[in-house]
């Protein structure tokens, strides 16, 4: 197959709800994307970005992390503190306003993997809560 046919083929598969559906919805890798639709990350990639998905990446997920120094900003436990079973577990970035897209610094907030789920129980109450966590933060650096 001659690499036109192949791109206009992609572009029938990697559609935006395919892509929201696998990268957002089933949280896969680029990488993953790409090995199950056979084509490559790099291609991937660049539909993400044509349909205006927020791409991960490890340092966009340090921003929030660094700013907070590291520590959930729900119970204040520290990284280096938060052990399961003798393994460290890192903490997480929340997404405030719960748009995964939107990986804004002022949308992104450190907090442990409990915190995490707490905050997907009670949405109102915790997008409130981070706000003010985000704002006070803020006003302190």
């Amino acid at each position: 197959m001659n690499r036109h046919k192949r791109g206009i083929e992609l572009q029938k598969i990697l559609t935006k709800s395919i892509l929201k559906k696998e990268y957002i919805d089933n949280k896969l890798s680029s990488h993953k994307i790409a090995e199950k639709y056979n084509t490559n990350h790099t291609t991937v990639n660049k539909y993400l970005k044509k349909y205006e998905f927020c791409i991960r990446n490890k340092s966009e997920s340090l921003i929030g992390r660094k700013r907070d120094i590291l520590t959930c900003q729900n119970c204040g436990c520290k990284e280096s503190n938060h052990h399961r079973a003798n393994k460290q577990i890192a903490l997480t970035v929340h997404h405030i306003d719960y748009n995964k897209m939107n990986c804004k610094e002022n949308n992104l907030i450190t907090v442990c993997n409990r915190c995490n789920i707490k905050a997907n129980a009670n949405i109102d109450y915790w997008f409130a809560y981070y706000k003010y966590q985000i704002k006070t933060i803020k006003e302190t650096i």
